[in-house]
């Protein structure tokens, strides 16, 4: 097997990898420097870091021309809508507090938004109902952080998207390049819903209007 396949192999294995230096966190060098031993263990040869940093750019040139033209169609044919004064409730939360929240959302929340998210150990409940923050703030909870000021944006795609790989780590790699620092990502059949600070719409409505753009001048 050549070395470049290998590198890709290696690269397809480790998501968050590529995402790192499509997005610049990781440079070439390094993670050329990185993939080495396992790169000399597929080859059972010594590899040289110049092959393997030759691999991750041409690895990189061939991505960005091949983007996939499901892709660019999918961002061409997506909108986004926004929605202000949220507030992001960080729980080390017990099964109660859930039940808790869930009932106080179905008795008090018409005309409001409430999206729960629930992890292994923390949940975050991103609300704009001044009540339910009342009620999780004035209760026994376990409060890791409350953060105000926030806005969903949301991008709601066609129905075709669900088949089609990448969108939501295009959409997430454009945010981090514009400085957009995303505090929640929710995605549920074709519509994803970032939560950021309301100070970063701007940068997030440049984002997204970019890869239209992008996605518009370059053709399958």
């Amino acid at each position: 097997m050549s070395i470049s396949k290998t590198v890709q192999e290696i690269v397809d294995e480790q998501p968050v990898l590529s995402w790192a230096l499509d997005s610049g966190i990781a440079n070439y060098s390094a993670t050329a420097e990185y993939l080495r031993p396992s790169v000399e263990r597929r080859e059972g040869r010594k590899v040289s870091l110049e092959s393997i940093l030759m691999s991750l750019r041409r690895l990189n040139l061939q991505k960005e021309k091949n983007a996939g033209e499901d892709l660019r169609a999918v961002v061409r044919n997506s909108k986004y809508s926004v929605e202000s004064g949220f507030v992001d409730i960080v729980l080390d939360y017990k099964s109660s507090d859930i039940v808790a929240i869930t009932k106080w959302s179905e008795e008090l929340m018409e005309g409001s938004i409430t999206s729960l998210i629930v992890g292994q150990k923390f949940a975050s409940v991103i609300t704009d109902s001044r009540t339910l923050l009342s009620k999780i703030t004035s209760s026994n909870m376990s409060i890791v952080s409350v953060m105000e000021n926030l806005a969903i944006f949301r991008i709601r795609m066609p129905k075709e998207s669900m088949g089609v790989s990448g969108v939501i780590a295009l959409f997430s790699q454009e945010f981090a390049k514009k400085g957009v620092s995303i505090i929640e990502m929710e995605s549920a059949y074709s519509e994803l819903a970032y939560i950021v600070r309301e100070k970063d719409l701007d940068k997030a409505m440049d984002a997204f209007h970019y890869l239209k753009s992008k996605a518009g001048q370059i053709k399958g």
